[in-house]
């Protein structure tokens, strides 16, 4: 409106055919709708007509296409009404967030306070037993050979599980930081078997248990890390072992299975000791945690051994399941993926020596 210049609003006034759209000055013209009266000339009583008088040659009347004022307030109100919710809503997802955030925080800090503890605490007792044993053997206080071999094995079985401590422990932290790689590549069952059995063997003999493997012959090839599969089956092994009860049995099954994505097979460990409880099946393979009988037995652990299992098993693309039944024993069972059938026969032919006729 302000930006019409005076001439231009003579000529809008005196020409019926000018409109405000034909001006491009007006960027906002269109808007505007005008309307221009003549009314006859009037003589003032006192001569000139002053400004704002109810008297004049000419009505300009000057209506917005939105409506009227109070329409125009109440779309501005309605405008600033639904920009404040909307501030609103994303001020709350981000308290939301930060809620959540500060939550896992949280946890993780527990999971480490958790890991602190639980790693010293059962680190303690294997020194001490290591520590004892050996000033005992230094002061003097074993006089005979056969009192020292005792000695001597209490503290290589104390070194053994205070080096497994360690290993699972680094393999809980390698797992959880991510930076852990693995290479799996075609590998026959039955050597991840013997390879976990034989680093077993000194505390299947120790404790005098009895190993039942039964593997199929026609097993075809999985794709695992050899180390780390065989790893989770000493984890398996030295569970059953912990928990096995009277009957000093373990039995070794690996079967062909039909999978949902091809060929997997199946690798259970099963023992005939105390079981788990129903209660707590769903936690066990938790960090750190333990069920409240093993707890109760002083049976020890870090409970991270069965975590660091489904670590591994995930990780090649597997799966772990369980089923137990207290006083009856417990059964693990892992899933790995197999090899392609040409993938084996090509690595069957490159096995097979070959000959050479002249």
């Amino acid at each position: 409106m302000f930006s019409v210049r005076l001439d231009e609003f003579n000529r809008l006034l005196l020409d019926d055919s000018f409109d405000l759209s034909d001006l491009p000055a007006m960027s906002d013209s269109r808007a505007w709708r005008i309307a221009v009266s003549r009314s006859p000339i009037a003589e003032p009583a006192s001569g000139t007509a002053l400004a704002g008088s109810a008297g004049g040659r000419w009505k300009l009347i000057l209506n917005h296409q939105a409506g009227s004022l109070d329409q125009a307030v109440s779309n501005l109100l309605l405008r600033n009404l639904l920009v404040s919710f909307g501030i609103l809503l994303l001020l709350a997802i981000s308290m939301l967030i930060m809620i959540i955030t500060t939550r896992r925080a949280q946890r993780l800090a527990q999971q480490k306070i958790e890991f602190v503890a639980a790693i010293s605490h059962e680190l303690r007792t294997p020194l001490a037993v290591i520590c004892s044993a050996g000033e005992n053997l230094a002061d003097g206080v074993v006089p005979d050979l056969q009192r020292a071999r005792q000695y001597g094995n209490v503290i290589h079985n104390e070194g053994r599980r205070l080096a497994e401590m360690v290993d699972q422990a680094l393999e809980f932290a390698g797992a959880q930081s991510g930076r852990k790689t693995m290479a799996p590549r075609p590998i026959e069952v039955r050597e991840l078997l013997d390879r976990a059995v034989a680093a077993c063997r000194p505390q299947l003999r120790d404790s005098d248990f009895e190993v039942d493997m039964r593997v199929d012959q026609h097993l075809p090839l999985v794709l695992a890390d050899a180390a780390e599969i065989s790893r989770a089956l000493q984890n398996l092994i030295r569970n059953a072992i912990k928990y096995g009860g009277e009957q000093r049995w373990i039995g070794i099954q690996a079967l062909a299975q039909p999978g949902a994505h091809g060929g997997e097979v199946s690798i259970t460990v099963r023992d005939s000791g105390i079981g788990i409880p129903r209660a707590d099946l769903p936690h066990i393979f938790e960090p750190f945690y333990r069920a409240h009988e093993v707890v109760a037995a002083q049976i020890h652990g870090s409970g991270l051994g069965l975590s660091v299992v489904r670590q591994i098993v995930e990780a090649h693309g597997g799966r772990i399941t369980v089923q137990s039944q207290p006083g009856k024993g417990s059964a693990f069972t892992l899933y790995l993926p197999c090899v392609a059938r040409d993938s084996r026969q090509a690595i069957v032919e490159a096995r097979q020596p070959t000959t050479e006729h002249g």
